[in-house]
């Protein structure tokens, strides 16, 4: 995407009078698109979309610049969609999931779980985890014109019917304009998990009929490369048949790491983590062999974190957030908003939603045996999500962190962590040039 383009796709705060709903669909409406590659923004095609079939479902047919049919994309009802030909391949869901939120407000959010196959083969399903989440109201000028939106964004999980790719996600930014009925992008980026995935900028390039404004931009895949550092050896195993019961905190407590960055390998320090404080609040003490003393670590009661040391900056949360999954076991997730200060800086505080999911690939199981330096252990591997969060960097207007854990309960922390994010600047024309804050692992190789 050129900047031309991303300053014509501007925004403003604005929030809707009355009670939004998106209207009713009509035969003959019709939405023309212009795609590009956003890396090269190169003009791909450009496609028209039309209502062919009211009823009991919608069907909205799809053609190419040369009159070509492609796939059509059907609703069971309207906003339900059960053929989405937009990811690349044609899948039909089964169930149906929404298009858009079903409430039109600020703040509202719902996971949605269903299972998906291939078009023409229909023999094999693949799970899909889908979490929905509003934002905010805004105003959205693109070439069709300007539109007063809901912005929202799905985090999608899926299981691929490749069975080489695993932890696979894909993550979309929306807006929506319900006075022009259904889903729709004004446009839309599209990444896919992948050894080389493209993405795709859909345009509305003429409004022709009404029909939902839409907007997804923005959209973030991170995935988790291991570059050069050493292969932890990891093992499927069954979930305990006794549900497993977290370490109790105790003063004396320790765990040592070996903190490495993954892209190159380099050792970046030893850490110590020490337990020094017991009490509504567990304090531990952080100390690098490098590095020297190192912010602490406070949680508010055991398992909830209140100051989290472990990003740049520091960040200290208004409102606690979970550690680890509050059920230990797979398929569980939850999603927490709230927001954070700049340790030792309590003047601004910045949002932070962060979404925990144990077995974020859907396929693997969520426990794994695996082996450390500090010995073997049965751990259950999870994932943390902060896409889209504020940064306290102004310059900064998009940036998203991931997290890949493997906790252990008996030892009362993970055993294997590695983390890492991206995020744009200011006048940056989109994620292909998108700057990587470190990405770190750290392996536990002793405790007490």
């Amino acid at each position: 995407m050129n900047p031309l383009r991303r300053l014509v796709i501007s925004s403003a705060a604005l929030a809707p009078l009355g009670c939004a709903t998106a209207t009713s669909p009509q035969l003959g409406q019709e939405w023309i698109y212009s795609q590009f590659d956003t890396f090269s923004s190169r003009l791909l095609d450009v496609v028209t979309e039309r209502i062919e079939i009211v009823g009991p479902g919608v069907t909205i047919s799809r053609s190419n610049r040369d009159g070509a049919n492609l796939a059509s994309e059907i609703q069971s009802s309207w906003g339900m969609i059960t053929t989405d030909p937009h990811w690349g391949r044609i899948l039909n869901y089964g169930p149906a999931i929404p298009l858009w939120p079903e409430q039109m407000q600020a703040n509202w959010s719902k996971q949605f779980t269903t299972r998906y196959s291939i078009a023409g083969y229909s023999g094999n399903s693949f799970g899909w985890q889908q979490y929905m989440y509003c934002a905010g109201w805004e105003k959205l000028k693109v070439p069709a014109g300007e539109f007063t939106c809901l912005r929202y964004q799905n985090l999608i999980n899926f299981q691929s019917d490749d069975a080489n790719k695993v932890d696979c996600i894909r993550h979309e930014i929306i807006w929506f304009a319900p006075e022009r009925p259904n889903w729709s992008s004004v446009t839309r980026k599209q990444y896919g998990l992948a050894i080389a995935f493209l993405e795709v900028t859909h345009m509305l390039f003429k409004y022709l009929s009404w029909r939902s404004a839409t907007t997804a931009i923005a959209s973030l895949l991170l995935t988790a490369c291991l570059g050069s550092v050493s292969h932890i050896p990891k093992t499927e195993i069954a979930q305990p048949q006794v549900a497993p019961v977290v370490r109790v905190p105790a003063v004396g407590q320790q765990w040592i790491y070996e903190v490495r960055n993954v892209f190159n390998g380099e050792l970046v320090d030893i850490l110590t983590e020490t337990v020094v404080s017991v009490g509504p609040k567990v304090q531990i003490t952080r100390e690098g062999k490098k590095l020297g003393k190192l912010p602490d670590e406070i949680q508010e009661p055991w398992g909830m974190i209140l100051q989290d040391p472990h990003w740049t900056p520091p960040q200290r949360f208004t409102k606690v957030v979970p550690l680890w999954p509050q059920e230990l076991k797979p398929g569980w997730s939850g999603f927490y908003r709230t927001r954070y200060q700049v340790l030792g800086v309590p003047d601004n505080d910045f949002y932070w939603g962060l979404t925990i999911q144990a077995n974020a690939s859907i396929q693997a199981n969520a426990w794994n045996r695996i082996k450390t330096q500090a010995g073997e252990f049965n751990a259950l591997y999870y994932v943390n999500t902060a896409d889209n969060f504020e940064s306290d960097d102004w310059f900064r207007f998009a940036s998203n962190r991931r997290d890949r854990v493997w906790f252990v309960p008996e030892v009362g922390r993970w055993v294997v962590r590695e983390s890492f994010g991206e995020y744009l600047w200011l006048g940056m024309s989109g994620w292909a040039q998108a700057l990587k804050e470190d990405y770190l692992r750290w392996e536990l190789i002793a405790w007490k």
